[in-house]
Formats: structure tokens, sequence, C-alpha cells
């Protein structure tokens, strides 16, 4: 079976990239349009067959990434396979390139995107790569290289540590890096609460669902702010917090993404993915009695919510402050509700074959009822 492949060379040149990315398409085409990082500087675009020519048709920025430059390439000739070199530095939203630590990701663009067919089959390969260590990669000590992708997991967030300065914390739930040493406070913490969060989660709130062994990279200091995401096995981490409730929060409502997922997170209706998410934290927070942590997270929100458009748009886009205005709305049902109505909804979400408001608002209706319905429906308009 034809397969589109996507195969990447990476190199760190002190803090830029060298990156040689080779794309097999499974239909041959004559015309291909891609996106990269604005700041990359592109060498040449080459096709196995013939000659090509591409250009810079303009800038825009994607959904969640930052501003990228549009790439067309055209041949008189079917291409079936486009290698395209380039140069550069990606530093942006979850993005850093250190002497110590380097951490790509998709919302950098630091790899070609927006193609206009999906990817098959994917690897990275990182050259020169005895200094450093590559979250979920696999050493080849023969080649001297790092290879990640393949196996199930987003192939695209490397996050490399230098082997000198890596520190580690481990258990039988999660692994976290990190290199500065006020982290290891909160990360001799983590595995107790996560062991904690998950029970809940898979005892008590969801379906119960096999986690593998959480992967938590810390990047402090080369960032300070921003949070951050949750892929299969790996929860990227700018740091852990400076206190015991942020850690809390992080670990919960990212690890709650495991379940609370599937609504299309390009649009409005990613309220759904944020919504769920916080509230299963919140949940977290109720059922072990830690109204101080509840307090932390509910009240800036509710301070805040105003300042936020609705969270339906005309167009479909995503707007701004979806998480706070969904936890908000559930809040105002929890309070003329109750608790179990909260968790009816959280975990109803989860268990919906298509992931919409759509969806969602009629299961609400069917299995807790029409007022609450009515609810929502008014919420994600006001």
């Amino acid at each position: 079976m034809k397969k589109n492949l996507l195969s990447i060379r990476l190199k760190f040149v002190e803090n830029n990239i060298d990156v040689n990315a080779k794309i097999v398409f499974h239909e041959p085409l004559n015309e291909v349009n891609l996106i990269l990082n604005n700041s990359l500087n592109i060498n040449k675009i080459e096709n196995n067959v013939c000659s090509i020519q591409w250009e810079k048709t303009g800038e825009f920025i994607p959904e969640f990434r930052v501003n990228s430059q549009k790439i067309k390439v055209i041949s008189e000739h079917p291409i079936t396979e486009l290698t395209i070199t380039y140069y550069g530095t990606v530093s942006s939203w979850y993005n850093v390139l250190t002497d110590e630590i380097k951490a790509l990701s998709f919302y950098s663009v630091w790899f070609p995107q927006e193609l206009p067919f999906g990817i098959d089959q994917d690897e990275v390969i990182i050259e020169k790569g005895e200094e450093f260590f590559i979250v979920k990669g696999e050493f080849y000590s023969d080649k001297n290289t790092w290879h990640y992708g393949g196996k199930g997991f987003d192939p695209f967030n490397i996050i490399a540590y230098k082997k000198s300065v890596l520190k580690t914390v481990s258990n039988d739930f999660l692994n976290i890096y990190y290199v500065d040493h006020s982290i290891k406070k909160h990360a001799q913490k983590t595995g107790e609460v996560y062991k904690d969060i998950i029970d809940f989660y898979n005892n008590k709130l969801f379906y119960e669902k096999e986690l593998p062994v959480l992967d938590i990279p810390c990047i402090f200091p080369a960032l300070k702010t921003g949070g951050g995401y949750q892929r299969n096995g790996l929860m990227f981490a700018t740091d852990l917090g400076n206190d015991d409730l942020y850690l809390q929060w992080f670990l919960a409502h990212e690890t709650a993404h495991n379940w609370c997922q599937g609504a299309n997170a390009y649009s409005w209706e990613d309220w759904l993915n944020e919504t769920t998410a916080e509230w299963a934290f919140l949940l977290y927070a109720l059922h072990k009695d830690k109204n101080e942590l509840f307090q932390w997270s509910i009240e800036p929100k509710i301070k805040n919510v105003d300042k936020y458009p609705s969270i339906k748009t005309a167009d479909g886009s995503r707007p701004q402050g979806v998480h706070e205005k969904g936890t908000v709305l559930f809040y105002k049902i929890y309070k003329k509700f109750n608790q179990d109505v909260i968790e009816k909804m959280v975990r109803g979400f989860t268990n919906l074959e298509i992931k919409d408001t759509e969806n969602f608002i009629k299961m609400v209706g069917k299995e807790i009822g029409q007022e609450v319905a009515q609810e929502i429906i008014k919420g994600i308009q006001s």
C-alpha cells in the first residue's frame, strides 16, 4: 500500500536548526503548497525526477502557531518526491534553542505543514546526537543519531537536553526531565500527585484507560511562562510551578485531555475540550475536599470572564477565552443544579461518538435534562 511519507534529518548548529525534509507522495502532484516558520531560510527545494520552480507567495499565522511563510512548488511533470533543505531559528511559543535545551514543536511550524495530504508515516533523525538526550527518542550509537517518531505519539515534538546538565526524577508512573535545581522540589512531589489524579480519573470519573508511562520535560529557565501541552505519553511543561496548587492544576488539567479531546480544536468547538478538562480538574478538587485549590482556579475565571466574546462565533473561528467562558458556564450550571450534573456532562462528552456542541447538547437534553441543555445553548451565545 502506497503511503505519504515525511522523513526529516535534523542537526542543531549552535542555536539554529539545519533541516533536510523529504516528502514522498502517495499520488503525484504538479503543484504543492506548504508552510514553514517565517524565520527559516530555504536553501533549496528539489524533485527526484525533474526540475521544479518554487516561490514564497505570502505570509499568514495559522491557528495556534506562529507567523509562517507560504511556499508554492510547481513542476511541469508530476512530483513524486520533494526534498526541502532549510536553516534558521524557530524560537517562539513552546520552542527554544539554547546551549542546554532544544525544544521544537508543531506550534512553531519548524517542519513542512499544511500539505495537501495527510502524513501516513514519519520519522525524525537527529544527527550528531552524542551530546544530547532526546525525550522519547532512541539512540543509535553506531550512527551517532537519535531516531524519533513512527510509534503512535506526536512525532514532531523534539525536546533535547544536553546530557552534561540533565537531571531526572522517575517512578513507576512518570519520568521528569529538567536542568534547573529549582525544579527538584516539585519534581519529587509530582509522582504522588499524579498517581492520586489518575486514580480518580480511572476509577471514578471516566471510563478506565491504560495510560503509558508519562514523560514530563520541563524547560525552565529557557522559558519561564506559558503552561504546557499534553500528547500521548508526553506532557510538555515550562516548569512545575512555584506552589502545590499550580502543580496539581497543571497535572490534572493536562492529564484530563487523555479523555477530554476530540472536538475541533481549531474552531469554537474547542470549548468542549478545554471546559471538560478544566472541570475534570475541578471535580478532582471537589472530591478531594481541596476547596482552596477549587477557588484558586475558578475565582480568576469568574472575575475576567466578561472581557471575552461569546463562545460560539458566526464564522466558526476559535475566539479568545473559550477556556474561561466554558469553565464559568459549567460553574453556573454547577451552582444552579449540582455536582452530579457536571460529572454527567463531563463524562458524557468523553463518550460521544461525534464530539461537537450539537451532539453534546442532544446528549445533555436526553440524559440529564432539557433545562440543563437550555442553559448551555444560552451560555455559548452570551
